[in-house]
């Protein structure tokens, strides 16, 4: 038997009652099986032959052929075990990927018994009368609930929910939803939510079941004239995970500019896609036509062939007026405001990417609509899901930004930068495509003003920072110049300055009152951040980015009771600067910027390390005083660049010092405007 692929780390047991089962392993173990079977029919029609030709009586073969007939009853089994962990469902940690997928043995039937009681549980639910009155129990709504139990027990299932479905035949999509409209208010999500995972199993695997094509072939043909039922596929389709080509061919249509569709039916094919990215981008290059003649899309090819030069992918301007009209239609209500947003944030690779590593399509995607929904008119339940792409494509955000790149003067172009032969300026950051810091400025407008989608873009710069950090300090400490980590906190200032004037510039156009980025930093804090602290526990506010950015703390200050005289020195200049270098301080020594002096006195904590800055900060003037001369006992002022004291204070100088110069320029890109004012 051949090696097995070994379980990567991470993706194993996660508790002593976790069990599993490795996909990639399973499928092995099927084929060898397979083949083993196959051996053993030939070699004992083999030997069966030979003891005939003997005149040998072959009676003694048949425990062997018992192990065949054996192995060929277990495939089918072990084939449903593989369906059942790889159909969609909800991802434990550790996970995701290659290796383990939770299964429990009790959950699987045999197939023929999976037919049976989805048939039975299809025949009971279609039995329901949603409309029928009684006096006395059972209630229509109690029967309803209680399949809708059963049907959950058995939602991976691909062949159980096919049969279910099966049973209620091709009309049945529609009186599964009009059931669910019986259930009281508090239930109905997840009841839907049981409806649709159960659905989207039997589309990906139970095909085969007798019944269900036809049902599925009369989802596919539900057209926009028909309302109620269009209605019900949305409803559906909006949980689950389908396969990409279908659910593309079966959502995309509702995105033609002809197309009437609106209200919870849009929302609801736009919430489908947004789970989806993959079909999400087929649906979109299906729908938005490049050319007179575009060619039928591709799963690989959502958008057709792109051009071999980035460079001429600026001349297609269809996917922009496409996504501009359909952000017309989307825009009218909040729900299907929120629904397009999550649909963008899809097609961008926020939710099947990260940053740094977008694939082609996704990046040519988010290029579009991070230099296009500015002169958008948006709903503001869009805004927050732009912050996502904002946040997903940090590295692109960051060298858009930066006021001291080589790329300065140049217009955006769907191109990698820095060249794949040109110098990085922060090591490790190459971006799919260049942002201009005017585009840079004009996509943050879209989503600053709203302090919720801001905290998102900061997740996602907090992220950025953590991930990039490691690659500049190694290359300091390797080369012993600095110039890696000026460049980095250089142009994470800039991006930060660049987040404040679209701020102000949305939320207090001409504003005299925020004439600095510290003003706008005050004024940002007051307005949304303030609120953030009774919202969201502490621990999803990301605690360095903001530390850095504000030179306060938001993270340690805001929803909690302080002190008046902490209240007091938090106003002070001096507060912003021992905020921002203990920040610094604490990030550089993870990345092993050791102190020569360990912390000691008012500003140590229990175990030896820095105390937290709200602590230092309620030791007044003699907690300011220890922590400069705690500075100073680590090199601060004597030349040593990588002292870490020297380092803190010059990389905390460079990201305010940086993040003014944003701001100032910020405040002057005004010539054009901008569909918030």
């Amino acid at each position: 038997m051949t090696e097995s692929p070994s379980v990567p780390p991470g993706t194993g047991p996660l508790a002593p009652g976790f069990s599993g089962i490795d996909p990639v392993s399973m499928n092995g173990f099927i084929a060898e099986l397979e083949r083993a079977g196959q051996v053993i029919a030939e070699q004992t029609e083999n030997i069966r032959r030979e003891l005939t030709a003997a005149d040998l009586p072959a009676a003694g073969l048949a425990p062997i052929r018992e192990i065949g007939g054996w192995v060929e009853q277990q495939l089918p089994r072990l084939r449903q075990r593989v369906a059942t962990i790889t159909a969609p469902g909800p991802e434990m940690p550790g996970t995701t990927g290659t290796g383990l997928r939770p299964y429990r043995e009790a959950s699987l039937l045999a197939p023929a018994e999976a037919r049976r009681q989805g048939t039975d549980l299809g025949r009971r639910f279609a039995a329901i009368d949603p409309d029928a009155f009684r006096l006395a129990g059972p209630y229509a709504s109690d029967e309803i609930a209680a399949v809708l139990r059963e049907l959950k027990a058995h939602r991976h299932d691909a062949v159980f929910t096919a049969a279910f479905f099966a049973a209620l035949g091709p009309a049945g999509i529609g009186h599964v939803t009009a059931a669910l409209r019986r259930l009281p208010d508090d239930e109905r999500p997840d009841a839907l939510g049981v409806a649709g995972t159960a659905f989207a199993s039997a589309v990906s695997g139970g095909v085969e079941v007798p019944g269900f094509a036809a049902v599925m072939k009369a989802v596919e043909k539900t057209r926009a004239e028909d309302t109620e039922g269009m209605e019900a596929v949305a409803a559906l389709l909006s949980h689950g995970d389908y396969p990409d080509v279908w659910l593309a061919g079966v959502a995309g249509p509702a995105l033609g500019s002809g197309s009437r569709i609106s209200g919870s039916t849009l929302a609801g094919l736009l919430d489908a896609l947004g789970n989806n990215p993959a079909a999400a981008r087929l649906a979109i290059g299906s729908a938005a036509r490049f050319g007179p003649d575009p060619a039928p899309r591709t799963f690989s090819l959502p958008f057709g062939q792109l051009p071999p030069l980035p460079d001429k992918w600026d001349g297609r301007p269809e996917l922009a007026a496409f996504l501009e009209g359909l952000n017309e239609r989307a825009r009218k209500t909040p729900e299907t405001a929120d629904a397009f947003g999550r649909l963008l944030a899809a097609a961008s690779g926020v939710y099947d990417g990260k940053d740094g590593e977008h694939g082609r399509e996704a990046a040519f995607f988010a290029y579009t609509v991070m230099t296009t929904a500015d002169g958008w008119s948006l709903n503001d339940a869009t805004r927050i899901h732009l912050a996502e792409i904002a946040g997903s494509y940090a590295t692109e955000i960051t060298l858009g930004a930066s006021l001291n790149d080589a790329d300065l003067a140049r217009d955006s172009a769907m191109r990698t930068t820095p060249g794949l032969f040109e110098w990085t300026p922060p090591p490790g950051v190459r971006g799919a495509f260049r942002l201009s810091p005017e585009d840079a400025f004009r996509f943050m407008t879209t989503f600053a003003g709203d302090a919720d989608a801001r905290l998102r873009f900061d997740e996602g710069m907090g992220e950025f920072l953590h991930r990039v950090l490691p690659y500049a300090s190694n290359a300091a400490k390797s080369s012993g110049n600095i110039a890696a980590l000026d460049n980095l906190f250089g142009a994470l200032g800039n991006v930060r300055g660049t987040e404040l004037a679209a701020a102000v510039r949305v939320l207090k156009p001409g504003d005299e009152g925020a004439e600095d980025a510290e003003d706008a930093e005050s004024f940002l804090m007051g307005a949304g951040l303030g609120a953030l602290g009774l919202i969201y526990p502490f621990s999803s506010i990301p605690r360095t980015w903001t530390a850095l950015s504000t030179g306060v703390s938001g993270y340690y200050t805001y929803g909690r009771e302080t002190e008046e005289k902490v209240k007091e020195l938090l106003e002070s200049d001096e507060a912003e600067t021992l905020g921002r270098r203990r920040e610094m301080a604490e990030l550089l020594m993870t990345q092993g910027f050791t102190p020569r002096t360990p912390p000691s006195g008012v500003i140590a904590d229990s175990d030896g390390g820095l105390r937290p800055f709200e602590d230092i900060l309620k030791q007044g003037a003699a907690g300011a005083k220890a922590f400069d001369q705690w500075m100073a006992d680590n090199g601060m002022g004597k030349g040593d660049l990588l002292s870490l004291g020297e380092l803190v204070a010059r990389q905390a100088t460079a990201f305010n010092g940086t993040k003014e110069d944003a701001y100032s320029r910020g405040r002057n890109y005004v010539e054009s405007g901008l569909t918030t004012d």
